[in-house]
């Protein structure tokens, strides 16, 4: 057994059999039961093993794996009920979204302005160790099975050091949505296991002047563009520098989705399924020339030093950046209706 270029994700040189090891917790991939028992009495030579064929827990997440009708469901029941009995034993108020939204002023004339927090007395030590915790533990449950609570917890996160009592209001009502709905999942259809990507961004949407690069990248078909999947990666997160305009955020944004679509092409390739140039979508024309290299712009020397590693990439065919047809505004191509789907789904708001 040997590890791949992929870190935790190992394959037989000869045996159809891979697995994925994260510190002692095994899941496995086997077409033949005696594969299985070869890798149980290699492992038993020096740990005690427990198996469970049928696969159904990994990592904490439950597996349900439907042959029918050829889908896999992950979900975590019981975490969010054991997390509001460890923070709020005594209940919560049920909130209907994650955090509160702020509408955009449109028609406003001039630059636009930064967000800024109220003025808002600083939080006590106990609240920032609870607040810790509730970061910490919703922030693997949204990497998990619920990006919808993904953008809250990324904007505590990014405030915990320095909370207040509008950080505290704002976890609140995250913990009111959760307590709301605390059995998310995610449901994976059949695919080509093709990598496709939409990128966004939020200008001067936090404090500091600080900007927000989302994504959303799942597994689809070759000839139908529109056959969506639920994510194998989604990520919110702060630009980690000031940009200087809505066109440099957004080409931080899909920056931000390459470099992440690389270790994810990494290991499609090493699980069998090498990656064509993976399509990133974005609604901003700027960052698909500034992308392509078909637009200049002067005195860039920060998108120079620090992003343009996107056009190296698109040159090498690793990528294709191309604008969202028809719209300007990706959460309209995920809400329009679509052809052959009987249903469609909404972009989690990562950005907002």
């Amino acid at each position: 057994y040997h590890e791949t270029s992929t870190p935790g994700y190992f394959h037989h040189a000869t045996r159809r059999l891979s697995f994925c090891l994260v510190v002692d917790d095994f899941g496995i991939c086997y077409h033949r039961t005696a594969d299985l028992n070869h890798l149980v009495d290699t492992l038993s030579d020096l740990f005690h093993v427990k198996v469970h064929p049928t696969g159904t827990k990994f990592l904490g997440l439950t597996v349900d794996y439907n042959r029918t009708a050829r889908t896999i469901t992950l979900s975590y029941p019981g975490f969010i009920k054991a997390l509001l009995t460890r923070v709020r034993p005594n209940g919560v108020k049920h909130a209907d979204t994650p955090a509160i939204y702020t509408p955009p002023s449109y028609g406003r004339k001039g630059p636009q302005l930064a967000t800024q927090l109220p003025p808002s007395t600083p939080a006590t030590e106990d609240e920032v160790s609870q607040l810790r915790t509730i970061v910490g533990s919703l922030l693997y449950y949204s990497l998990a099975v619920d990006s919808t609570i993904l953008p809250a917890v990324c904007a505590l996160a990014c405030q915990q050091a320095c909370a207040t009592a509008h950080t505290l209001k704002a976890a609140e009502r995250l913990l009111g949505y959760v307590a709301k709905h605390p059995n998310a999942s995610i449901t994976y259809r059949p695919s080509d296991m093709l990598l496709r990507a939409h990128s966004d961004a939020s200008f001067l949407s936090r404090p500091n002047s600080g900007s927000v690069a989302g994504g959303y990248q799942y597994l689809g078909n070759r000839q139908n563009n529109h056959a969506f999947n639920h994510p194998i990666l989604t990520f919110s997160t702060l630009i980690p520098v000031i940009v200087a305009s809505a066109t440099e955020a957004e080409y931080a944004a899909v920056y931000a989705n390459c470099i992440l679509a690389c270790d994810v092409r990494r290991t499609l390739a090493n699980m069998g399924y090498p990656q064509p140039p993976t399509p990133i979508l974005t609604d901003n024309e700027c960052a698909v020339g500034l992308a392509n290299g078909s637009l200049k712009i002067k005195m860039a020397k920060s998108i120079n030093m620090r992003l343009h590693w996107v056009q190296d990439r698109v040159k090498r065919n690793q990528f294709t950046v191309s604008h969202i047809p028809g719209s300007n505004n990706i959460a309209d191509f995920f809400t329009k209706p679509l052809p052959n789907q009987s249903h469609h789904h909404l972009i989690p708001y990562l950005v907002n």
